[in-house]
């Protein structure tokens, strides 16, 4: 080896290592513990390679570890920190721009300061916001605004200063073909010092002068690695500027790669959108949104310059004097994300805490982060440490950017967290929310779960075995720290007259702890990550289920309800509306379920005065909170349309009002009212041009390169972009949001097609060409999103709101019968536990019988109805109060009519028509596709959606008996005092008989063990294998209270080999209940 590779010069000594991973080793049986040759030589030279087969040697280990890696493991560098350097000589030729450069003879020259030995601060950095602006000029991006805030002292564990700069510069570059405008003065321009330069070479040679002096430690800027730096260096580049190096603190010749980190080597960069993709959620990460969103910004205070209009402002000095101040604003709002955010203290935390390069937190690579923090507990312990992931190009995982978000998401292998089934609905008694705090972290802590106590399963099984130790093992350890430590700062954040500085120091502290801890289940599903453990994973997912069904099983043992639940909370109906009595029974159930773990700890996360929780995770909520005797309530959406960004305001706007409606303290009905009224008066301003077109705009992402999109046909944001960067000299690019409108150009092409941007829709020339397509808006925009949410409401439904807005209620109708079903029926079981008669049956269809002698409908929703005061039979008297003729008197009469309604559901049942659930679409079918999502096939008209039948089995069952409860006189036995003649119990009882024989034919509600449990055997206690059938007879003999029992159950298979076991716990008695 050593001749290969041309080392001359080496050291090795034996060494006792402990190995306890299995990424990457599927073919190698590595020892937990064993002895190593250790091979130290000079970093200059290769190191082997793994694609050689050796004599003696069965793996290489650290063969792709770079010297930056060992250099921090080695000398346990923990973020930035101060350091002792020893034996260090100053450089007499530097290769690099620092003002002093030293070396050492070896990395043992360096070593950390700890925290005991000096109270020093981290020392203030010196930082550099940089705002670009460019025009379009023969195809290139032509820079022709380069402007600088600086500060010389920026602390960086401490709040920011006020303001955030000490200086401000801008140079401004003549566009090639154009003049000064002949009054432009530089020196009006107080507070920022302007310089005039007479092309983008003299620009760039200023920028690279002035940027050299400063010398920054740190670069901020927005959008810096798809625009603002990006388009720095590939400009001096393409200009051949000389000293372009300059942008580092390393004299090179060439730049390693064309990435932006290896023009600006030995700087920090901070871009504050990838800092805002961590830290908080919108809908947009321009910066017109987060100056909204984070800096709370008014609409119309900060405007953008559009690619296009730069040019022009050129022409006169007060227009070139505003985009100087637009640029220097656009900057200042950058500094201000940087401060607001708390980008700096927070990126140090996390850093020390992970222990890996800042520069590589501030890009966002949370994957390396973890990977770090196991990094060094691992080398601690004298483990060999995992070799870094090659990717299909042969790189690194650092190699480029962090894998996370070079490579789309790809769906785990292994089952994720529980989500219950939700009782739908709308629910104005008090919902008490709880959640175990930080669940995986605190399972991992529980069952000790670590690379060394838990081994891969053999071959065929899922779920590993957790080897039974006293020691804790080097994950939950590390987990614990975490925990432990920020549970400590919380406590420090309680004391009493702490300085705000304090406090906000403290308050980094532990949410840099909160995301590390919360982050580190991660690494162990993330396919490319060193320390990938699947079956770790999917063991930490499957306690987590298993965990939230014991909660849910206690808290219903406990006479509560639990209504949702999703990985780490349950949601419970309290049926009370006294706040502090819901604290109470918060706590009692807290107490019960905390007793049964050490770690895990379920707490009161909040109370819900008003729940409207649609589907899984698709909910909003008020929450309430009380201090002192005042009540705060404060409104919470989870997973809704409203929150997403590709719905046009407009959408967002009505469902918004919709939501406050329904969650307000009005009585139902007049909410109702004011939805419909609200919808009436959207469209009406939609149709009189009243909505403004920025309501108009649908937002949606560039998630590549236009170039790489195969076909745009179908993606209207694509066209869109593609259309204004070649016609209007716009720069839309990976990543960028653009907006749409969707217009009626005069043509007959989808909407889809039929795509515009806001300021095409805006010019003057398209002022009768375009108009916005206000039936796409309705029906495709509004409605989908008010129907959603109105759904679960009674007192509406779909026809209604499309009557609201104008729209044919005929082609919605159908989606009644999707709502009232769904492809998720499962849920029926939980609904209807909470349902009234009145509610059980509200969507069958009344029975009518004429009379015979006056031809009038006696409309039948109950068997008895109020007559006087009096409750009377159906069967007395006539609805027409002149017909003097009881219906008693032509009961076969009525009773034919029975059996034809009767066979008239069964008729439409078995006709099947379906529908599609989506509300979009909501077509009307009778033929289905052969695949099928959920039982449910899938739809050929949008290729979203799946068909529901409009009329069920169910729906079916249920309108049968309706027809039963209708005539049943038991269910009216509490509603009237009177003594009923015999020949009106005589006529109830006859029809009651007669739709109980149709209901006899129904096998909806029958299970059948015999054809259910035919393959299955049991062994009885004697060893002995048994039918099932038989067995589940015999001890149901014994269970017929209700009670179950847990059988081990074999399936056979052809040849009688059993092909499964599995452990169940059957409930005979409801088996027996239901035949």
């Amino acid at each position: 080896i050593s001749t290969r590779l041309k080392v001359t010069n080496y050291k090795t000594k034996k060494v006792k290592k402990n190995f306890a991973y299995t990424s990457g080793m599927a073919e190698l049986e590595v020892p937990a513990e064993s002895d190593y040759l250790e091979v130290r030589y000079s970093a200059k030279l290769p190191a082997p390679t793994l694609d050689r087969k050796y004599r003696t040697i069965a793996h290489i280990f650290g063969t792709n570890t770079n010297i930056v890696e060992q250099f921090l493991l080695e000398r346990k560098v923990k973020g930035p920190c101060w350091m002792e350097i020893k034996n260090f000589k100053k450089n007499q030729s530097p290769s690099s721009y620092c003002k002093q450069e030293f070396t050492v003879p070896d990395i043992g020259s360096i070593s950390v300061v700890t925290q005991a030995a000096t109270t020093a601060p981290p020392p203030p950095l010196v930082i550099c916001a940089i705002n670009v602006r460019s025009i379009l000029n023969k195809g290139n991006n032509e820079i022709a605004m380069i402007s600088m805030l600086t500060h010389d002292r920026f602390p960086l564990n401490r709040a920011a200063p006020n303001p955030p700069f000490t200086k401000a510069f801008c140079g401004v570059a003549r566009p090639s073909g154009t003049s000064w405008p002949y009054d432009f003065n530089p020196a009006e321009k107080k507070r920022t010092k302007v310089t005039k330069c007479e092309n983008e070479r003299t620009l760039l040679n200023w920028f690279l002068s002035m940027y050299g002096n400063i010398d920054p430690d740190l670069v901020v800027t927005h959008d810096a690695y798809d625009f603002q730096l990006d388009l720095v260096c590939q400009r001096l580049m393409a200009m051949k500027i000389p000293q372009w190096a300059r942008v580092s603190r390393l004299k090179m010749k060439t730049p390693s790669t064309r990435r932006v980190d290896d023009f600006f080597v030995g700087r920090l960069i901070c871009d504050v959108k990838t800092s805002a993709e961590e830290l908080i959620k919108s809908r947009s990460y321009d910066l017109n949104t987060l100056c909204a969103e984070v800096l709370k910004v008014q609409d119309g205070e900060r405007k953008d310059v559009l690619l296009e209009d730069i040019p022009a402002m050129f022409e006169k000095s007060a227009e070139l004097g505003q985009l100087i101040d637009l640029t220097m604003q656009d900057n200042f709002y950058t500094m201000r994300l940087l401060c607001e955010m708390n980008v700096l203290p927070l990126a140090l935390q996390i850093t020390q805490i992970a222990g890996n390069l800042m520069n590589r937190t501030l890009h966002g690579g949370r994957a390396e982060r973890n990977e770090f923090l196991l990094l060094h507990a691992f080398n601690e312990k004298d483990y060999i440490l995992p070799d870094k992931v090659q990717t299909k190009m042969g790189a690194t995982q650092e190699a480029g950017e962090p894998a996370e978000r070079r490579k789309p998401k790809s769906k785990a292998a292994y089952s994720g967290g529980l989500v219950l089934d939700p009782i739908k609905g709308f629910y104005d008694k008090f919902i008490l929310l709880m959640d175990f705090n930080s669940l995986y972290p605190s399972i991992i802590q529980e069952y000790n779960i670590c690379f060394t106590t838990v081994p891969p399963p053999p071959p065929g099984e899922e779920t590993p075995t957790i080897l039974q130790t006293e020691e804790m093992g080097i994950l939950p350890r590390q987990v614990r720290k975490l925990v432990e430590s920020r549970r400590a700062v919380k406590q420090l954040m309680k004391a009493p007259g702490l300085e705000p500085e304090q406090m906000m120091q403290y308050n980094i502290r532990q949410m840099a702890l909160k995301l590390t801890a919360n982050s580190l289940y991660g690494c162990l599903g993330y396919t490319r990550s060193r320390f990938y453990a699947q079956h770790m994973a999917a063991l930490i997912t499957q306690k987590g289920r298993e965990i939230l069904m014991n909660t849910k099983s206690i808290v219903e043992k406990m006479d509560y309800q639990v209504i949702y639940g999703d990985t780490d909370s349950i949601m419970i109906n309290t049926n009370i509306v006294d706040y502090d009595q819901v604290f109470k029974i918060g706590a009692s159930i807290k107490q019960f379920v905390n007793r049964t773990y050490k770690c895990l700890e379920l707490d009161v996360d909040g109370i819900y005065k008003y729940l409207l929780l649609l589907k899984k995770k698709k909910y909003a909520a008020v929450s309430i909170t009380k201090s002192g005797n005042e009540f705060k309530c404060t409104q919470e959406l989870k997973g809704l349309d409203i929150v997403r960004r590709d719905w046009s305001k407009l959408a967002v706007i009505a469902g918004n009002f919709v939501l406050a409606e329904i969650l307000s303290d009005k009585p139902m009905d007049e909410r109702i009212e004011n939805i419909h009224a609200k919808l009436e008066k959207l469209k009406t301003d939609l149709l009189t041009g009243a909505t403004y077109p920025s309501l108009l705009d649908i937002t949606k992402q560039l998630t590549r390169a236009l170039n790489e999109y195969s076909d745009s046909s179908q993606l209207p944001h694509v066209t869109v972009a593609m259309r204004m960067n070649k016609t209007r000299n716009r720069n839309f690019k990976r990543g960028d949001m653009v907006g749409y409108i969707i217009c009626d150009d005069g043509t007959t092409s989808p909407a889809m097609k039929r795509a515009y941007h806001i300021d095409e829709l805006k010019d003057p020339a398209n002022k009768d060409k375009l108009k916005p397509d206000v039936d796409y808006y309705l029906a495709q925009q509004v409605f989908p999103v008010v129907f959603r949410i109105c759904e679960p409401l009674e007192g509406t439904d779909a026809c209604r709101l499309a009557l609201a807005l104008g729209l044919d209620p005929k082609k919605f109708q159908a989606m009644n019968a999707a709502s009232r079903d769904g492809y998720d029926r499962d849920h029926a079981e939980g609904e209807a536990v909470q349902k009234t008669i009145a509610q059980k049956y509200r969507m069958c269809h009344r029975f009518e019988f004429k009379c015979v002698a006056c031809g009038s409908n006696n409309p039948v929703a109950a068997g008895f109805r109020k007559d006087g005061g009096k409750q009377r039979s159906v069967f007395e008297r006539c609805a027409n109060e002149k017909c003097e003729v009881r219906p008693l008197h032509y009961l076969p009469a009525i009773k034919n009519q029975l059996t034809l309604a009767i066979r008239g559901d069964i008729k439409r049942f078995y006709e099947r028509w379906m529908v599609c659930d989506n509300p979009i679409c909501g077509v009307n079918t009778r033929l289905s596709s052969q695949v099928a999502t959920k039982n449910n096939p899938n739809c050929l008209h949008c290729l979203k959606g799946l068909l529901v039948q409009q009329y069920s089995e169910t729906d079916l069952y249920l309108q049968l008996n309706y027809y039963n409860y209708i005539f049943d006189l038991s269910h009216y036995s509490s509603k009237f005092t009177r003594t009923l003649p015999l020949d009106i119990r005589e006529a109830h009882d006859k029809l009651r008989e007669m739709v109980r024989q149709f209901l006899v034919q129904s096998k909806y509600a029958t299970v059948r063990m015999s054809t259910l449990y035919m393959n299955y055997a049991i062994n009885d206690a004697t060893g002995q294998k048994v039918n099932a059938v038989k067995a589940f007879a015999e001890v149901a003999a014994t269970k017929v209270g209700g009670g179950g029992g847990e059988v081990k159950v074999k399936r056979e298979g052809k040849m009688g080999a059993p092909t499964a076991t599995k452990k169940r716990h059957f409930p005979f008695g409801k088996f027996l209940n239901r035949k």
